[in-house]
């Protein structure tokens, strides 16, 4: 089964915003030097994703073909690059999400799209066993049918769940256990009017109804 991973760098506090942006551009950079010398990949994808200005946010979503071999060499290689640029003025996450078919599958890939819409959705993990799990994703897909009948300008979408339990600030610092649902959208325009949508308005509270926490980003597509 393939494993997604989202690495995140996010700015500290105490950083400042134009010098945020400086290293933003060189973690760019080396996201497209490293492909360039990569060349064609089989094995692994990657994907930069640099998150809204004001959020002071850098993404890099990486895959593999199995959990044994969640970041390849190449992917290894830009990782450690990517922490060197930030360094001590970015927090550093990683999540890494089973996944039923790739996400770079030409036929459902979300990151083609301009923008890609990320959400975390956070339950316990002694919550989270498989029955549970497939219920959600009953639930999940409920939703996805009364929602996409309002929805225009989406490319993709992946659903999984984390491979890993972390310790997660929206459950007292709990074991978490996440369900990540990952869309693409050709623009922000056409996301917001989805969501504002009567469809939406009627699907969300079957998503609502769970009762979780959860975290969302709107995401800029760079190319890699």
């Amino acid at each position: 089964m393939p494993v997604l991973t989202l690495h995140n760098f996010t700015a500290t506090n105490a950083e400042g915003t134009s010098d945020f942006h400086a290293l933003l551009e060189s973690a760019r950079k080396a996201v497209r030097t490293s492909t360039q010398h990569e060349g064609p990949k089989t094995q692994h994808s990657t994907i930069a994703i640099v998150q809204k200005p004001e959020e002071n946010s850098f993404q890099l979503w990486t895959e593999s073909t199995s959990a044994d071999d969640t970041i390849a060499k190449h992917d290894l290689s830009l990782l450690e690059t990517l922490k060197d640029i930030f360094a001590s003025r970015a927090t550093y996450t990683r999540n890494r999400i089973a996944i039923p078919i790739s996400a770079f599958n030409p036929s459902n890939n979300p990151f083609t799209s301009n923008l890609i819409e990320t959400v975390q959705n956070i339950f316990p993990s002694a919550q989270a066993t498989p029955s549970f799990r497939e219920r959600i994703e009953k639930e999940f897909r409920t939703f996805d049918d009364a929602y996409m009948p309002g929805v225009s300008g989406t490319t993709g979408l992946i659903v999984g769940w984390t491979e890993d339990s972390e310790a997660i600030s929206e459950l007292g610092g709990a074991p978490a256990t996440c369900m990540f649902v990952v869309r693409g959208w050709n623009s922000q325009e056409e996301f917001d009017k989805s969501v504002q949508s009567e469809h939406a308005q009627k699907a969300f509270p079957i998503v609502f109804g769970w009762g979780a926490p959860y975290r969302l980003w709107i995401a800029a597509r760079e190319d890699a």
